[in-house]
């Protein structure tokens, strides 16, 4: 048991004696690790600082210094939606769970007033931690798994046995490929009902999920999780499971935790601007996925009004769009036709070329649908409209556009109207509703994605690819 949880090791050595000098190294190294950084003991360093919140600066030893100077550094990057001084509200809401009941209000506001990352002060030269004020706490825990995991898959690897895993409480380390295997196999992200896990192949990353499917307190209709937003004091409520995969453990624990909070929108515009090499995943309950990571399954190519003779295949989980050897384009159409939903998917598009998201797409004589220009040629536009001709123009749209990497696309339609809304890497990028008395426009129809048909400057030859496609059907 480790930091409160159960700590568990996969690794493939060459012989017996290299697997058990390994694996026992290992564990010391985590045993070492959950005396300085645990929260759940009473005798650590960790401790130790809390106990002097108010006093003095307290020495600490090198693992503590640097996960808390770290910590305070997340902490500022996420603007206080991770914080590692957020143990005295996380203590009434672990004793709310026990007992079934809320945290009284009054006992809620003064543990909050007592949350602040600005309150800790690490110095680095002295190899000190202090908590300014009486009262103040720490809780490592959002952060301290995934980096013990990455500190133990170290070891092991020095121990001679790189192929290893180790698990902390869901927390995974993974290093080199086990034998004759391109990577780990790992099912990421939380496991909502009726959907397949996400399985993914990694090497030399740190998966880290948050999200409420074990730890949480049934109130009056409203799931409150285990995660507390440090701003306010107060349990998330029906908030989205976060999955972040990184070569870093601290970062991918800390900001599984800091995205619950902040929630998929403004945490996929921190990403973008921070972190955008990244692999995060948001399951929403409420989401469909469109895209089970394997098969067309669900898609068309025919039956909207612009069906083509590109090339779709899914390749590594990626959906794949390319054009005919002719230079033919077309669409990849749901087979389920929606009229008010917001889709959230993540697009990668050669340069240059021309793609899109349809809307409400129905064959010929059966009524128009729009379309979110996704258009990275010179001249192009990110977040047009188009409907056998233009509706609205974005030519602003290509500042957020970014190439040779993956782009979050999220589109809302909704309305009589087809009031059309895109953000793109957590930008607004597009607002517009159909003018008064315009005619001809489907009140619901399939979803398409496009591969632009055309010369070289169109894209030909060059690639589409599509991945994580969910949807939310609004009432």
């Amino acid at each position: 048991m480790i930091m409160g949880t159960e700590a568990r090791l996969v690794l493939y050595a060459p012989d017996e004696p290299t697997a058990r000098a390994a694996a026992t190294a290992a564990f010391a190294r985590l045993v070492a690790l959950d005396d300085a950084l645990s929260d759940w003991r009473d005798d650590n360093e960790l401790a130790a600082v809390v106990a002097a919140a108010g006093a003095a600066p307290v020495p600490v030893g090198p693992d503590l210094l640097e996960v808390l100077q770290r910590s305070r550094q997340l902490a500022r990057a996420t603007d206080g939606a991770f914080d590692p001084t957020v143990a005295p509200v996380v203590a009434l809401w672990r004793a709310a769970r026990e007992s079934g009941a809320p945290p009284d209000p009054e006992a809620l506001a003064q543990a909050a007033a007592r949350v602040g990352y600005i309150g800790l002060v690490v110095d680095g030269e002295a190899g000190t931690a202090w908590l300014e004020r009486p009262g103040m706490g720490l809780d490592l825990g959002a952060c301290a798994k995934g980096w013990a995991a990455a500190q133990a898959l170290a070891v092991l690897a020095e121990q001679g046995c790189p192929a290893s895993l180790v698990d902390l409480g869901g927390d995974l380390a993974v290093g080199e490929p086990p034998p004759g295997r391109t990577g780990w196999r790992v099912a990421a992200g939380c496991s909502l009902p009726g959907r397949a896990p996400r399985v993914l192949t990694l090497s030399h990353r740190v998966v880290a999920s948050s999200g409420s499917t074990e730890q949480h307190l049934d109130l009056d209709g409203r799931r409150l999780s285990h995660v507390i937003d440090p701003r306010s004091g107060e349990a998330l409520v029906d908030a989205p499971c976060v999955t972040v995969v990184a070569g870093d453990g601290l970062l991918a624990d800390g900001l599984a935790s800091a995205l619950m909070v902040m929630g998929a929108g403004p945490g996929r515009a921190l990403l973008a601007e921070r972190w955008p090499e990244l692999s995060v995943f948001f399951d929403d309950a409420r989401r469909e996925p469109l895209f089970d990571g394997e098969s067309l399954d669900g898609w068309v190519t025919t039956g909207g009004r612009y069906d083509g003779r590109a090339r779709w295949t899914v390749q590594d989980g990626v959906i794949l769009g390319r054009t005919a050897e002719d230079g033919a384009g077309g669409l990849l159409y749901t087979a389920a036709r929606y009229a008010d939903f917001e889709l959230e998917l993540d697009v990668w598009l050669d340069h240059p070329f021309d793609s899109g998201v349809f809307v409400r797409m129905l064959p010929p004589g059966d009524g128009r649908g729009g379309q979110i220009t996704l258009d990275d040629r010179p001249g192009g536009e990110i977040g047009g409209v188009y409907s056998d001709g233009w509706l609205a123009h974005q030519p602003l749209g290509t500042r957020v556009w970014r190439r040779d990497t993956w782009n979050h696309v999220r589109v809302r339609c909704e309305g009589d109207d087809q009031h059309l809304m895109a953000w793109v890497n957590g930008s607004l990028v597009m607002d517009q509703r159909l003018p008064p008395g315009a005619t001809g426009f489907a009140a619901s129809g399939h979803i398409g994605l496009q591969v632009h048909g055309g010369g070289s400057d169109s894209g030909h030859g060059g690639r589409a690819r599509f991945r994580e496609i969910t949807l939310i059907e609004l009432q």
